[in-house]
């Protein structure tokens, strides 16, 4: 499914027109798909050792299901304090990729947490940059050996 999409969104970009301005490459920035970063921890650790990256992979996953599961930001009674403290949290864990896609919608996510923009679309937002890390290391961890495998095989 997530192949079809991506090719169609491939042929909805190869026919828009580029202008001279520069706009076109700019909304492809825009929409750069978020990745592993090359000297982001995750990646030097898969250089490294790359069945402890896998384990690191693995308990990085359990990590953003966690923060998905605690996640406080659509509650009313959430103060601003706690809401800071679960984006800055996610932030931390997501900077282990590098990823700067999600770096910077940590920091819309901030922005909008310190204009008391919580609610639930702001919980929406934090699942949905949290689901896009967890899917962009469950992805990555695929590519690592598995952690249960003699290295020395």
């Amino acid at each position: 499914m997530r192949s079809l999409f991506a090719s169609l969104l491939q042929r909805l970009r190869m026919q828009r027109p580029a202008n001279a301005s520069g706009t076109a490459a700019g909304n492809s920035a825009a929409y750069a798909q978020p990745r592993i970063e090359v000297g982001s921890t995750l990646h030097t650790m898969a250089d490294l050792d790359p069945v402890a990256a896998a384990a690191f992979a693995d308990a990085f996953v359990v990590e953003i299901d966690h923060a998905i599961a605690t996640c406080t930001l659509g509650d009313a009674g959430t103060p601003p304090a706690q809401a800071l403290q679960q984006i800055h949290a996610l932030k931390n864990t997501i900077s282990l990729t590098g990823s700067q896609q999600l770096l910077k919608a940590c920091d819309q996510l901030r922005d909008a947490a310190s204009c008391d923009a919580l609610g639930d679309t702001l919980a929406q937002r934090f699942i949905a940059v949290a689901n896009a890390a967890g899917l962009l290391v469950k992805h990555y961890r695929r590519s690592l050996p598995s952690d249960d495998a003699d290295p020395h095989a």
